[in-house]
């Protein structure tokens, strides 16, 4: 979930410098290629990034929203330093599938702030409710919060379930509530928060959408402030 909006921003960015030869995947820490030569991860898990790939560069970051490395990275490529050399890597198309996985009816808006928890419990018995995954998810998804945050800045936050609840989800599906007043998450402040529970890549298109209309705190407060149920499920389903 988060690095594939993170790896997405990057890709995004790359493209709107006109800078070409170079591509992006997602992976997660364990997982990262051996011959990977640059490694953008959170700063958490930046000591296991570079323990597994000693020979790649790693960037640390705060946050896949927003963050201020990706302009420097970018401007970095654009201008031909520390990209010569590098071998392109299997580019991973965060496109939609053609698939309706957010519903209007799991759009819902205006909600009353709570904490974190019991926000991604409202995420989960919607979830259950629309047949998406069995109970045991919502544990995954706080499960995975427990070890690193789904607060993934900009205002957004991304619940999804560990990689051993995966085999608690039914089929793919999103859940959108918004937070006009704002939920302190951590060090950071949630106004939207997106669930998703994915058997496979489908929900990667919706991600890429995220990233397009959320991209920054002022975005993701606009879209909060002012967009209704049919208008957030146009976007979101890649519809407008």
């Amino acid at each position: 979930g988060s690095s594939a909006m993170g790896a997405t921003m990057v890709r995004n960015k790359l493209k709107d410098a006109g800078v070409t030869g170079i591509e992006v995947i997602h992976a997660p820490v364990s997982e990262i290629p051996k011959d990977c030569q640059i490694v953008v991860t959170h700063h958490e898990l930046a000591h296991r990034a570079v323990a597994s790939n000693p020979n790649a560069r790693v960037i640390p970051i705060k946050n896949f929203m927003g963050a201020p490395e990706y302009e420097v990275l970018v401007k970095e490529l654009a201008e031909g330093r520390g990209a010569s050399g590098a071998a392109p890597v299997i580019e991973e198309k965060a496109q939609s599938s053609g698939k309706i996985l957010l519903e209007k009816k799991n759009i819902i808006l205006n909600c009353k702030p709570v904490s974190p928890e019991e926000a991604i419990k409202a995420v989960g018995r919607r979830m259950v409710e629309s047949g998406y995954v069995e109970e045991a998810y919502i544990q995954g998804m706080l499960d995975r919060e427990a070890s690193f945050s789904v607060a993934i800045g900009s205002h957004v936050a991304i619940p999804h379930g560990t990689e051993e609840s995966r085999k608690a989800i039914k089929k793919t599906g999103l859940i959108v509530m918004t937070y006009p007043e704002g939920i302190q998450w951590g060090d950071e402040l949630v106004r939207l928060v997106v669930g998703i529970a994915s058997t496979g890549e489908d929900h990667l298109g919706i991600l890429g959408k995220i990233v397009e209309v959320a991209e920054t705190e002022e975005d993701t407060d606009k879209l909060v402030d002012s967009a209704g149920v049919d208008q957030l499920y146009k976007l979101l389903n890649g519809l407008e």
